[in-house]
């Protein structure tokens, strides 16, 4: 026989032993493609509940301490307006009135124009009106007609 034949029988041999042992490793593979799925989906599932546990407690902490601010800012706020009503209390009421009367009286009345001043400015204009006619006029100039001499 010759070289050529032992191959192709030792590839016939290897055919067999694959076909009869492929089938059991590929069962074998299958069964730990399921475990490794499975131990994944148990690993996925317990990091899913924790993490909602952190936003859940994350989210009860920043509800408190909002709770928290909402009331010290409350309480604020009652102090202040408390503070005001004293101050406005205090105030003198009959310190506002003539204020707010003046302030009123203010608002209706036009200003007044000051009607010295207004007959100050008429004399003055008058006054300057006078003077201008007064002043001597200026004369007018002669027309130099070019010539050769006083070129």
């Amino acid at each position: 026989m010759s070289k050529l034949d032992d191959i192709y029988r030792a590839g016939l041999g290897a055919l067999k032993k694959a076909r009869e042992e492929g089938t059991a490793l590929f069962d074998e593979l299958v069964d730990e493609g399921k475990n490794l799925e499975r131990e994944g989906k148990k690993r996925v599932k317990g990091l899913l509940e924790e993490l909602t546990e952190n936003v859940k407690e994350t989210t009860e902490s920043l509800s408190k301490s909002s709770k928290k601010e909402l009331k010290s800012l409350s309480k604020r706020l009652e102090e202040l307006t408390k503070k005001v009503e004293k101050l406005a209390k205090k105030a003198p009421k009959a310190a506002k009135a003539p204020k707010a009367a003046k302030a009123e009286k203010a608002e209706k009345k036009p200003a007044k124009k000051a009607p010295k001043a207004k007959k100050e400015v008429k004399k003055e204009t008058k006054k300057s009106a006078k003077k201008d006619a007064k002043a001597p006029k200026a004369k007018k100039a002669k027309e130099v007609k070019p010539t050769v001499e006083n070129v």
